[in-house]
């Protein structure tokens, strides 16, 4: 089992390299935000941008209205891109490969793009649900994965023309006593501060928010083969998979308070991150 060690370190400034505003001073009014096209730094800095992703030299950024910006030199100046209408705010962007891409967000809403993010179609939304996704990864061309608010958990195998709700913690496929994972040690790194949970922490995993997905790579060199995934979330909640996500176990977390992401380091390592500006190396 990996271990985890707390990382000390500054997120406000992760994606300042490429100039996205992740912070709006105010909203920007609809009615004068044009349908596509180029937009001015004045716009720019008011629009509030969740997520963004980079495939080649082009940034490609998701945010509130279902706003979606791409910029070619480095966030110098941004271009809005072809959405549905009524689309609502987006929370994760992931590119399969430097054509296809996907975005995530309220009402279960998953879109597309095969033209490097300039326009996107929407594939799959489930407003009753009341469920908003958080995250999206995909492991080849088929198959892909969703997941979100109160356990939310969606998988695709057809390239991502079809979504279906799974369940990820049933009762029949969860690992339990000796062959859970055992307890690692952890080691805080640049805090004295005891960790701190969430208010409110709920008991179970089968209604927490799950806010990051991954696929995991064997090794430094290896690329993820879609057997290995990973998960983080609301209070403290990790899991992995082996079997292409079909079954669950769940990890013992070093943190009590909620994680909001989580990346494979080259070396093999994975981090992941959250609440309090908390970060864990795993060893």
């Amino acid at each position: 089992m990996k271990k985890y060690i707390a990382v000390t370190a500054l997120l406000g400034g992760l994606l300042a390299f490429v100039g996205v505003p992740f912070a709006a001073r105010a909203q920007i009014n609809p009615a004068v935000m044009p349908a596509s096209g180029p937009l001015s730094k004045q716009t720019m800095a008011r629009l509030l941008l969740t997520d963004a992703a980079r495939i080649g030299n082009r940034v490609v950024a998701v945010g509130d209205r279902g706003y979606i910006v791409y910029s070619d030199n480095n966030g110098t100046s941004w271009q809005r891109a072809k959405t549905p209408l009524n689309t609502p705010l987006l929370t994760a962007i992931y590119f399969l490969d430097d054509k296809t891409g996907w975005a995530v967000g309220h009402d279960s809403t998953i879109l597309t793009t095969t033209d490097r993010g300039e326009s996107w179609s929407k594939v799959f939304s489930a407003a009753d649900d009341q469920k908003p996704l958080m995250d999206v990864t995909f492991v080849d061309a088929n198959r892909g994965f969703a997941v979100g608010a109160y356990g939310a958990f969606y998988g695709t195998s057809d390239g991502g023309k079809t979504w279906n709700a799974r369940k990820m913690f049933e009762a029949a496929k969860t690992v339990q006593s000796s062959a859970a994972p055992k307890k690692g040690k952890y080691e805080s790194v640049g805090s004295s501060k005891a960790a701190e949970g969430d208010a409110g922490d709920k008991g179970g995993d089968e209604d927490k928010h799950i806010n990051a997905i991954i696929a995991l790579a064997e090794g430094a060199t290896a690329k993820p083969d879609g057997s290995k995934l990973f998960v983080a979330g609301e209070a403290g909640m990790l899991a992995k998979s082996d079997d292409g996500g079909t079954t669950w176990t769940k990890i013992a977390s070093p943190y009590k308070g909620s994680f909001f992401g989580a990346i494979q380091a080259k070396d093999g390592a994975v981090l992941i991150y959250g609440l309090r500006g908390r970060i864990y190396r795993s060893t």
